[in-house]
């Protein structure tokens, strides 16, 4: 007997592939970004590396807050994060959200051309 609240109940399991369940997950993660950032003040940084210096923050000095973007080579001493207003609920600001939760068909290269 199958349960009108619960038609699936019963049902085999359809197999999704992990590729799928990725892409889905990042979709929501972009649409996420796109729907909080509305909520948000203009983004100040114009170009990507170029973060204020009273702005950049060391490891220690991360909290919820904000951005959690790495600029630069880890084992330099001029290494920082970001340290903007992150997203609610997201490690980065709303440029670094951007560039982190790009749809899986923008990320995806292209096949090379077949040479004969």
């Amino acid at each position: 007997m199958v349960n009108s609240n619960y038609p699936h109940l019963g049902q085999p399991l359809r197999q999704v592939s992990l590729c799928h369940i990725v892409e889905t997950l990042a979709c929501e993660c972009l649409l996420l970004g796109l729907l909080l950032e509305v909520e948000l003040e203009p983004d100040p940084i114009a170009y990507d590396n170029v973060v204020p210096m009273s702005q950049r923050l060391s490891l220690l000095e991360l909290n919820e807050a904000t951005c959690h973007w790495p600029v630069g080579d880890p084992s330099s001493p001029e290494f920082f994060f970001c340290g903007g207003k992150a997203l609610t609920s997201l490690p980065y600001c709303a440029h670094h959200s951007r560039i982190a939760y790009q749809p899986a068909s923008d990320r995806r290269r292209q096949p090379p051309k077949a040479t004969r």
